[in-house]
């Protein structure tokens, strides 16, 4: 496959467990590519879905930067430590990794996504995140940026379950190997001496106390994924 490859297998099955699997593949200009994509997907969504098939994508590129997979890490949200990252779905290079006081606002995960456009000097084709409100304002972002490619926005985000974002959940799983378990288990011990409460006072305190030397932990770990 050349440099500039797009390649989707789309998978439709139907309620007798029969499965047909349809490839659509393009090594020429990406913009038509994306447009005839779409407009395939679209037809074949249309006719098969009244036929009772579901339609599931696999998609597969061969240059970086053509797709970033966007997502929330919870485990120390009720801390008050609330984590979001970015990662680039061909090099597993990590675009993002950033803790505040919330990953619920849309304002504030769209504010990572534009600084790190801004500090690449470009954005992918594709993001993909999943489904909830928070991603809402990179979804209109990326659209508009990629309006030219993708005037109806239909291939340029993709959304789905958490589960299924497998390049950011792989690193999130070693990130709680790293570095996460440690933090977890010390605020747990503070919870079970009855330290912590989980109201404002204590989140504002842990934030306050703790967030940079989780910050400065979080580069370390995230230094193998060669955070940029």
């Amino acid at each position: 496959m050349s440099s500039n490859c797009l390649c989707l297998v789309m998978t439709f099955t139907n309620c007798r467990a029969a499965s047909y699997v349809y490839t659509l593949s393009y090594c020429s200009n990406k913009s038509s590519a994306i447009a005839e994509l779409t407009m395939q997907c679209a037809q074949f969504r249309l006719l098969l879905s009244s036929a009772g098939y579901t339609l599931f994508y696999t998609l597969f590129v061969s240059n970086p930067n053509f797709i970033w997979h966007v997502d929330n890490y919870d485990k120390l949200k009720p801390y008050g430590l609330c984590m979001n990252g970015g990662i680039d779905g061909f090099s597993r290079k990590m675009i993002w990794v950033n803790t505040y006081d919330t990953n619920s606002d849309p304002r504030v995960v769209g504010g990572y996504y534009m600084d790190a456009v801004q500090r690449l000097e470009g954005c992918p084709f594709i993001i993909c995140t999943d489904p909830g409100t928070e991603t809402v304002t990179i979804r209109d972002c990326h659209r508009y940026l990629l309006r030219d490619l993708d005037p109806d926005g239909a291939f340029v985000y993709m959304s789905g379950s958490s589960t299924a974002n497998q390049r950011i959940e792989s690193f999130w799983g070693q990130l709680h190997k790293e570095c996460v378990e440690y933090w977890l288990t010390a605020f747990q011990e503070l919870q079970r001496a009855g330290q912590y409460s989980g109201d404002f006072m204590d989140k504002g305190v842990v934030q306050f106390c703790f967030r940079e030397c989780y910050r400065f932990a979080l580069r370390n770990a995230s230094a193998p994924f060669a955070l940029c």
